[in-house]
């Protein structure tokens, strides 16, 4: 009994070992969200929604949103997906994927991701205006909405 206990707990003790990440993974993880341009896209879109706050707060000053956003690192957002990725994938996979960031066609979506988010994004919003129409349309034939 003894030893199936001793067992138990070297397996939990083993397990627990194995899920904490090491600070060479870390690291590691870091290069890849900075070399992905995550980090970076993250700062974006918080700058962007400051934008929408701006327009939406014309009272407040500009010197208010300058100085909010001095604050704003893209470090914060990377000390919260860290222990996303180190969930997600094991170490070798994160070497595996600072191999091809910094590989050319790597580099080449780092560069366009951007502009590919933003062009799929506007597709999107055609898409979906395409299909609320559809939809509207198929329920007044129906009869479920009126005109």
């Amino acid at each position: 009994m003894k030893q199936l206990l001793l067992s138990i707990l070297f397996v939990g003790t083993f397990g627990a070992l194995q899920a904490q990440t090491t600070p060479s993974k870390t690291a590691d993880i870091r290069k890849v969200l900075q070399m992905s341009g995550q980090a970076k896209a993250g700062v974006q879109v918080m700058e962007a929604m400051f934008g929408q706050f701006q327009q939406s707060l014309p009272q407040v000053p500009e010197e208010f949103w300058k100085e909010f956003m001095k604050e704003v690192s893209a470090e914060g957002l990377i000390d919260l997906i860290i222990p996303i990725y180190d969930k997600h994938f094991t170490h070798d996979d994160i070497r595996q994927l600072i191999v091809f960031y910094d590989s050319p066609i790597g580099k080449k979506l780092t560069a366009t991701l951007p502009v590919i988010t933003e062009e799929s994004m506007t597709a999107g919003e055609k898409w979906g205006g395409e299909l609320a129409e559809k939809v509207m349309e198929r329920l007044q034939k129906k009869g479920y909405i009126k005109e």
